[in-house]
């Protein structure tokens, strides 16, 4: 259990952001190269070490900040589109 943002977290052991993605890239047959998260908190976390395109938001915690491979906009800032439309205009 976890909780911050107004919000309690109540997950099975063992499952997470991360099991998520996993479970899509098996359902997609992608590997975690072709994946992209954005993160802002510590519930984050496994998710972003995870993705080889792991994104914490500008206004992230610090640990997710140091955990992530670039660091994003914030979210009140459209941070998740500008990265995902900068990627996409390049591709």
């Amino acid at each position: 259990m976890a909780s911050g943002f107004g919000a309690i977290d109540v997950v099975l052991p063992g499952v997470d952001k991360a099991f998520g993605i996993k479970e899509l890239m098996k359902l997609e047959n992608i590997s975690s190269n072709q994946v992209m998260a954005f993160g802002d908190g510590d519930n984050d976390l496994a998710m972003l070490e995870l993705a080889e395109y792991s994104y914490a938001m500008e206004n992230a915690t610090e640990r997710v900040k140091s955990t992530a491979s670039f660091i994003a906009p914030a979210n009140t800032k459209f941070g998740v589109f500008q990265v995902i439309e900068k990627y996409l205009a390049s591709h």
